[in-house]
């Protein structure tokens, strides 16, 4: 317990270094070492339940993690040292002439609508409903888990409504900091968003909730302090205020979720399984690690299996997960869990030279992502960082970097790609007419 203990004083020390050198809640070091703190709380707050032994060895692989994280962060902060500085006086620039499109509200709430309504008959489908809405939730999350084929159409449709509610969140967010649209506007951006929630809870699959949760409050937070006329502290800490109660509603509508699909846990066994267990598994990942490296197989795993799929590569090349780890605690607390933190398949690979590795390269692609979006304010640049930063949350959790380089994150990429094209830049494609305003020189509104 002591090991767990000094981890949990050192990652407080660093985040708090962090936030004195960037003072930002959401640049990806900060979220990094926030998941890493969160996960370690929960080991020690199910102390007697997960009958904890943390392996001196844990400590290493998380503070190498962490290190080689900001390293690689620095190194592209360093070289981009003059960055901000140049970019906004760019952006000073863009801001004199504003190209302003009509929103096709009225266009993407009616696909939204249909989109949902094919959803939910294709989902429907082949359930059995004759029970009650947990009963039949319950039944979908069944047969999604047993079947692996025969759902390229409705990912397809589940990814474009997704696709459409990042849209609305960021043109909601755009017309409440820049337009002051009247109320009726903000009611008809909700229709898609609604439709996104309502599909995401239908398909049972929370982890496309929590995504989505941390899209709308990173993106948020990239408006809010934005256009903050509030000192850098004031508005840091009303950022603090809102994400700790954004986040308590998470975590209760998570549970929700959870009850929806008849699970038996209470909240405390959810959060705690779900935030805790897949570092703590990693620790007892350690203990039984003889030495058997992988390679790279383990890391690239998704990607393999894609190749192997196109019969490009053999099967022989396909690494197993660890699987579950279940145990009954001298309390009667029966534990059981199959997520391992995103250290397990480096560590595999490469052993403690693989975690140092691949977070110095996640450390640096991501912090060269979260540039992006001081270059190219309230643009594309925003929604993609917002929309694919939660690999961060989830460091301490599972691994959800690497592992998306599927043929999903490909889909993922295009229709959100697609949509933002037609909403904001259709006029490269189909010439349509734009309307010119002038914004006043405290108006920051742009659409790249």
């Amino acid at each position: 317990m002591e090991v767990i203990l000094f981890l949990m004083i050192v990652l407080v020390v660093i985040l708090f270094l962090n936030y004195l050198n960037q003072k930002d809640f959401i640049s990806p070091t900060f979220l990094m070492i926030i998941s890493f703190l969160m996960a370690s709380t929960l080991i020690v707050l199910n102390q007697n339940n997960w009958m904890i032994k943390i392996n001196v060895q844990l400590f290493y692989c998380v503070l190498t993690a962490v290190v080689s994280w900001i390293f690689g962060s620095a190194l592209i902060r360093l070289k981009n040292r003059n960055f901000q500085t140049k970019s906004n006086r760019k952006f000073d620039n863009r801001t004199k002439t504003l190209q302003k499109y009509k929103y096709p509200y009225h266009i993407l709430n009616v696909l939204s609508l249909f989109l949902t309504l094919i959803f939910i008959i294709i989902l429907l489908k082949n359930v059995d409903i004759s029970g009650g809405l947990t009963s039949i939730l319950r039944n979908i999350y069944e047969q999604k888990a047993t079947s692996s084929s025969g759902y390229f159409l409705l990912h397809q449709i589940e990814k474009a409504l997704i696709a459409i509610a990042y849209i609305s969140v960021f043109q909601l967010l755009n017309e409440y900091y820049f337009k002051k649209k009247s109320l009726k506007n903000y009611f008809i951006l909700l229709v898609p968003i609604l439709c996104a929630v309502l599909c995401m809870t239908v398909s049972t699959d929370r982890n496309v909730f929590v995504r989505f949760g941390v899209y709308c409050l990173c993106l948020w937070i990239l408006f809010f302090k934005n256009k903050s006329k509030y000192s850098r502290k004031k508005t840091n800490f009303k950022i603090l205020k809102f994400t700790i109660l954004a986040v308590i509603m998470m975590g209760l509508l998570f549970y929700g979720m959870g009850k929806i699909k008849q699970y038996s846990s209470d909240l405390e066994r959810m959060i705690g399984i779900y935030g805790g267990s897949g570092l703590y598994n990693f620790n007892l990942y350690l203990e039984n690690f003889h030495g058997d490296f992988t390679y790279g197989k383990s890391t690239f795993s998704a990607f393999l299996n894609v190749l192997a799929s196109f019969n490009i590569i053999g099967k022989e090349n396909i690494v197993e997960g660890p699987g579950f780890i279940t145990f009954l605690s001298n309390n009667g607390y029966v534990y059981s869990s199959n997520i391992y933190s995103a250290l397990q398949p480096f560590y595999r690979d490469f052993g403690i030279l693989g975690i140092a590795l691949f977070c110095f390269l996640i450390g640096m692609m991501l912090e060269f992502i979260y540039q992006r979006t001081e270059k190219n304010k309230f643009g594309y640049a925003w929604i993609f960082y917002a929309a694919f930063i939660y690999p961060t949350i989830y460091m301490a959790l599972a691994e959800q970097f690497f592992a998306r380089l599927h043929l999903g994150i490909i889909y993922e990429l295009f229709w959100l790609w697609f949509f933002y094209m037609m909403v904001y830049k259709r006029h490269r494609i189909f010439k349509t007419k734009i309307y010119i305003s002038y914004p006043s020189k405290k108006s920051y509104q742009n659409i790249n």
